[in-house]
């Protein structure tokens, strides 16, 4: 899953994800509160979605990635769907990687844009 509030970085991501590993599903949010109701599922008007990984942008309008993480540890069971977060900036700002890997579900911290290497850390295990 991919949640970006810039539309074109969602596509980027997409297509560099897909060139280089065609296999994986890849569903896209520009609203994080949307994302949370995927995840949640119950909502007639949001398919159902469970990730594996979520690549969380840090800075959205609406609903920032530290509140979709607040908001995504009280999802009732989301710890047994083992879902690994990664927030992704364009600032590679230490107080920003700091609070973010002090979160419980927070596996890394990347600046923008995904890279090859950056891909091979998040799919392969």
């Amino acid at each position: 899953m991919l949640v970006d509030d810039y539309a074109p970085t969602n596509l980027l991501h997409t297509e560099f994800i897909n060139a280089l590993y065609p296999q994986v599903e890849i569903e896209t949010y520009t609203d994080a509160f949307i994302a949370l109701k995927a995840i949640k599922g119950g909502d007639e008007e949001v398919d159902e979605f469970i990730p594996n990984i979520i690549c969380l942008d840090i800075n959205m309008p609406l609903m920032s990635g530290w509140e979709f993480l607040e908001a995504f540890k009280i999802i009732p069971n989301i710890k047994s769907h083992n879902i690994s977060i990664y927030m992704l900036s364009t600032f590679d700002d230490e107080k920003y990687r700091e609070r973010a890997l002090a979160h419980p579900y927070v596996e890394d911290y990347f600046t923008k844009p995904l890279t090859a290497d950056k891909l091979k850390m998040l799919l392969v295990d």
